[in-house]
């Protein structure tokens, strides 16, 4: 009877301490499954701020090739901006969009204007030239003048 009694005493205490060990295990599965959700959360937040990155840079290159194509314009009557393909900007993220169109808006302006003042320049090169054409100029003050033109035309593109 007594072996029966410390045989049911040391089953009670297995017991116990089985069920102890089955809670720790379901505790550290927890802690597993916790830490697994939080990794994955974490590469989806990774994921997502490469896809944004990726359409920001995107939207960029799409700028800076309608620019190189002058396909990027600014209009100083209305003060807008136009692309011939908006796309790739309008598929930026929101924020990121904002600062490229104020970009492209910038870009543009700043291009319309250097334009602007190639061809005020180009026109008044035309108009030394046609005065250089003059038989009343003496020969040292026509080079002169021709090599103010030149150095001018070398320098900047679309000079005559």
């Amino acid at each position: 009877a007594e072996d029966m009694k410390r045989l049911e005493t040391r089953q009670a205490s297995l017991e116990t301490a089985m069920a102890q060990e089955a809670e720790a295990i379901e505790k550290e599965k927890q802690a597993v499954r916790a830490e697994r959700q939080q990794a994955q959360e974490q590469t989806a937040a990774a994921r997502r701020a490469k896809e944004s990155f990726d359409l920001g840079v995107t939207a960029i290159e799409a700028v800076l090739v309608e620019a190189e194509n002058e396909t990027l314009a600014y209009d100083p009557d209305t003060g807008k901006t136009t692309m011939q393909d908006p796309t790739l900007v309008k598929n930026a993220p929101p924020k990121l969009r904002t600062q490229i169109v104020k970009l492209a808006k910038r870009l543009a302006f700043v291009e319309s204007r250097l334009f602007a003042r190639i061809f005020r320049l180009d026109e008044q090169i035309r108009r030394v030239r046609a005065f250089l054409t003059r038989n009343d100029i003496e020969r040292q003050q026509k080079r002169d003048a021709q090599q103010i033109i030149n150095d001018v035309a070398d320098d900047e593109p679309g000079m005559q």
